[in-house]
């Protein structure tokens, strides 16, 4: 057979390569769409169930208004652009205004574009507090120590070589994280805080899985109850019974 014959009878598949990969990446976009749309309605039936244990109630539509404007002070809420929250356990702990949710920035756009996502604890006090920033450490902080930008040490070196804290008022900060909410926060290495006005923001990278929310919950109103009474008679209700707390 002449080569030109032998070309001419090539597999018909083989000429609609192009178009046949075109196809079927289609089909697994559609697929991935699909099955994404899927794993979010499942988790949030999960989401709904662990609110419905908690006595909570469960909001799943995005908002993009920092929760009607109630944490717009803290930072985490200010990174980025196309912010949003979602999937919302509101509810309350203790007498404490108790949101836990997911929340979402961008950053850069296009092929440079990257999204992030976190699960965050909210809860509100009747404190006024200045702001305070606890998290893991990392070598861009050593970088700027290193120039003279130091953050605020503590007596135990493994918190200080771990743990990262800038605070508005450093007096204010040692009286908030004194030896045992030091424990605490070691034991419970994967949460950043933020303290602002009158609401804690615990938050890990990452959305809660619908298993973490009740631990995580409770983590953020376990500090709470470390908090010394006399930083509560200073900045905040001078009593326990004032504050309700069972």
């Amino acid at each position: 057979m002449p080569p030109e014959r032998f070309i001419a009878a090539a597999p018909p598949v083989l000429a609609q390569g192009p178009a046949l990969l075109f196809f079927l990446f289609i089909v697994l976009v559609l697929a991935a769409i699909v099955y994404g749309y899927y794993a979010a309605m499942k988790r949030q039936d999960a989401l709904s169930k662990v609110a419905l244990e908690l006595g909570f109630e469960f909001h799943p539509a995005r908002d993009q208004t920092k929760i009607g404007g109630r944490f717009d002070r803290i930072n985490l809420l200010q990174e980025g652009h196309d912010r949003y929250t979602e999937n919302h356990l509101v509810g309350r702990i203790e007498n404490y205004s108790v949101v836990a949710c997911d929340y979402h920035y961008a950053v850069g756009s296009g092929k440079n574009r990257s999204d992030h996502y976190y699960g965050v604890v909210f809860v509100e006090i009747p404190m006024q507090m200045p702001e305070v920033r606890i998290r893991q450490e990392h070598i861009f902080d050593k970088i700027a120590a290193a120039v003279g930008f130091e953050d605020i040490d503590f007596e135990l070196a493994e918190f200080s070589k771990r743990y990262y804290v800038a605070a508005a008022d450093r007096k204010f900060a040692y009286d908030l994280i004194h030896a045992r909410a030091i424990e605490y926060l070691l034991e419970h290495p994967d949460y950043c805080w933020e303290f602002e006005s009158s609401t804690i923001a615990m938050y890990q990278s990452g959305r809660f899985k619908p298993e973490q929310i009740r631990p995580a919950i409770e983590t953020a109103v376990g500090f709470i109850r470390l908090v010394p009474e006399f930083v509560w008679q200073e900045r905040g209700m001078s009593t326990r019974e004032d504050r309700h707390v069972t």
